[in-house]
């Protein structure tokens, strides 16, 4: 459950859609769904967590990570709340979706003119390296790269920790909506907290 709520600090938040972000400049996309695959690092270079899974962003406000291995676990943005399901302990927590964090995903779906004030950009064929320029933000860097058909996001966390998340997009048509709306499972517990976001 911590390592989920790392990726909530991380993955989730999202501003309106433009025509010139992150992730249209590498990839030409404005929307995506597949695979991914995650490890995160000690400062010291120990392997502290990995995971694999789906994902699904569809801007500006719908998302769904859904980690598969080691544990089944489920964050879903629907618009208005971020919904959290774990489900080996048959519990659903739903929160206010955080509305001021600065994160990766919300930096990838940014227009570049809105960001350039807030970060430093540098930029290479395939690559965008991006560091905040204030040291609130709850990250220190952030590097977006193109690897053939993948995006490869290597950031560098407010503990120095490094995680390393390789995103596989598949080709599709338009994403259904329908995959963003949360179905509370009968037999699980539902947790309702308001005003409240991940640490």
């Amino acid at each position: 459950m911590r390592w989920c709520l790392v990726v909530v600090n991380l993955l989730v938040s999202f501003t309106t859609l433009a025509e010139t972000t992150v992730m249209s400049t590498l990839t030409g996309l404005d929307q995506a769904q597949g695979g991914f695959a995650q490890q995160v690092y000690s400062e010291e270079g120990r392997l502290l967590y990995q995971a694999s899974g789906r994902f699904a962003v569809l801007p500006p406000t719908f998302f769904r990570w859904q980690t598969l291995s080691p544990a089944s676990e489920l964050l879903l943005i629907d618009g208005d709340f971020l919904w959290q399901y774990d489900e080996d302990l048959l519990t659903v927590i739903r929160r206010p979706v955080p509305d001021d964090a600065a994160t990766p995903l919300q930096l990838l779906f940014s227009d570049l003119s809105d960001i350039v004030n807030d970060y430093e950009i540098l930029e290479s064929q395939d690559r965008l390296h991006i560091t905040p320029l204030d040291s609130r933000v709850n990250f220190q860097s952030l590097t977006v790269m193109r690897v053939e058909d993948e995006i490869h996001l290597a950031l560098i966390d407010a503990l120095a920790q490094r995680s390393v998340i390789v995103l596989r997009p598949e080709p599709s048509g338009p994403i259904d909506r329908a995959q963003f709306q949360m179905v509370v499972p009968d037999d699980a517990d539902l947790i309702i907290q308001e005003g409240v976001t991940p640490p």
